[in-house]
């Protein structure tokens, strides 16, 4: 699967979002942003964008020595999906389908996507 130009904009704002939480410096973000954007320019579009995105974020952790940009949104939407865990247990256990239940809440849970959407509150999840 080769990487669509479509997919471009979309990871050249997933390395702004990671930017954003480096650093509230817009001057820094602005730098780190253009070095990433020369980076990805050669890049080889013929690899599959979540390979190209993976590289762009180990560049930009070595770019900004940060070794995890999504730390802190990582702990609070795991403190989000631990907030509704008991209420979801118990609506799969009560469900007259348990197994397809806890599938489907299981898809719904990729809505905590950090690569897709950089902040997620906590009723986009219950949604």
């Amino acid at each position: 699967m080769i990487t669509s130009l479509d997919c471009i904009p979309c990871l050249v704002r997933q390395i702004l979002d990671a930017t954003r939480m480096v650093s509230a410096d817009p001057a820094l973000q602005a730098g780190m942003l253009r070095k990433m954007l020369r980076w990805a320019g050669a890049m080889d579009l013929g690899q599959p964008a979540p390979v190209l995105a993976q590289r762009l974020h180990r560049r930009l952790r070595e770019v900004c020595g940060v070794t995890d940009p999504y730390r802190a949104a990582k702990i609070c939407q795991n403190r989000m999906a631990l907030a509704v865990a008991a209420d979801l247990q118990a609506k799969v256990q009560a469900a007259q389908d348990p197994l397809t239940t806890a599938l489907r809440l299981a898809i719904a849970g990729n809505v905590i996507d950090l690569g897709a959407k950089a902040r997620i509150a906590a009723v986009d999840l219950l949604k």
